[in-house]
């Protein structure tokens, strides 16, 4: 004895298989978590901007290579908060204040940034760029970070 007609059986069959592949492709999205970063020891240029880049391996950290860059207009602040999200993962941020509009870190001509930068952690930068690891963190919830200037 049939208990649902083979039509009926069919459709119910792709139904559930189109649920399954649903269910299971939401649950492996990654999460995405925001990330607040307050940024003070700013210079109180009117129209200056911080430039945000994020890296999500060492290779071409810090560089002309994040996997995204955000522009915080400052207004003048010294500090301020900004807000962006990411999906879950491991990160490194390297941030500078662009003082006159030209969208580049300045350096002088020993190749020492002129313009005011940092990294997340507030990785220190004393004979280069930071070590990938002293700027790492991870961003499994959302986080508030501070970075001095």
């Amino acid at each position: 004895m049939k208990f649902f007609n083979s039509n009926y059986q069919t459709k119910l069959i792709q139904v559930l298989v189109i649920f399954i592949l649903f269910a299971n492709f939401s649950f492996t999205q990654a999460q995405e978590y925001k990330l607040d970063i307050h940024f003070s020891g700013l210079e109180t240029k009117k129209e200056s901007v911080v430039f945000i880049a994020v890296y999500n391996k060492p290779e071409g950290f810090p560089g002309d290579t994040p996997i995204k860059g955000f522009e915080a207009e400052t207004n003048g602040r010294s500090e301020f908060t900004y807000s962006f999200v990411l999906h879950e993962g491991h990160y490194a941020l390297a941030f500078f204040q662009d003082l006159n509009g030209n969208k580049k870190l300045d350096k002088n001509f020993i190749g020492y940034p002129t313009e005011p930068f940092a990294f997340s952690n507030n990785a220190p930068a004393n004979f280069g760029p930071p070590q990938w690891s002293s700027a790492l963190f991870r961003l499994n919830k959302p986080v508030f970070m501070k970075i001095e200037f």
